[in-house]
């Protein structure tokens, strides 16, 4: 693990329902598994559209799960979604630019891929979709065998982050389903539940779950109860 690792940001830009996202590159290597997570901080810039509120520190620290693939060197990649309460996310996705200094440490967590994972199942919600996205890029990067077939919830069409990159991903061993709770359209309606599973998955060996806790806890209930999958073959990371 290396800490507090010098970065600049190199890339912002849009990846839908108001989120970006943020690329980096660091004064060194930063080694990491497929689906871990990095601490990022920096001194946040005060303005007339961005005020430090409830006498929060300028310097903030918070984990992000890096969205970008092992084997791309060129840069570490996170995605950064406001929401009502998340204050450092939202100067992330608002503020930030190009050129803007972070400090990087990492590699954390144990939600991770690793190469002999045959046939995997990524379930997520929102922002969640950041690790997730990471380990299909690792997968499609390595030209792995593996089956991973991502079954993703957002409320809206609006909401589906990485949309045309998930697409773009999608064949041969890669596959994908977007499911809307909120929306009507041409595609899977409701939230993630059993019967959907049951349609769209087959033969997994491993689940990775990722998204807000109550989602990532009906997972939990939905896999031991309906699929009797053993703990030690589900990976979880919950965002807060």
């Amino acid at each position: 693990m290396l800490r507090d690792i010098p970065a600049t940001v190199s890339e912002v830009f849009p990846i839908g329902a108001g989120s970006k996202c943020i690329r980096m590159q660091t004064a060194q290597q930063m080694p990491y598994a497929p689906g871990q997570f990095m601490m990022i901080r920096c001194e946040m810039k005060e303005d007339e559209e961005f005020k430090i509120r409830d006498g929060k520190k300028p310097v903030q620290q918070r984990a992000f799960s890096v969205s970008s693939s092992p084997l791309n060197t060129a840069y570490l990649e996170f995605t950064a979604k406001p929401t009502e309460n998340a204050f450092f996310s939202d100067y992330l996705a608002r503020k930030v630019s190009v050129g803007h200094p972070f400090f990087v440490s990492g590699p954390f967590g144990h939600f991770f891929y690793q190469d002999e994972m045959q046939d995997i199942v990524l379930l997520g919600a929102g922002s969640g979709i950041a690790p997730l996205l990471g380990i299909m890029r690792y997968i499609r990067d390595k030209r792995l065998q593996a089956k991973a077939h991502l079954i993703y919830s957002n409320k809206t069409e609006q909401d589906i982050l990485w949309r045309q990159e998930i697409e773009g991903l999608s064949g041969g061993n890669i596959s994908h389903l977007f499911t809307l709770t909120q929306q009507q359209w041409e595609g899977s309606k409701g939230r993630i539940d059993a019967e959907m599973m049951r349609k769209h998955v087959h033969d997994a060996t491993v689940f990775f779950l990722c998204g807000p806790m109550p989602f990532v806890q009906e997972m939990e209930r939905i896999l031991a109860a309906e699929f009797q999958v053993p703990k030690e073959r589900v990976k979880k990371e919950i965002y807060d």
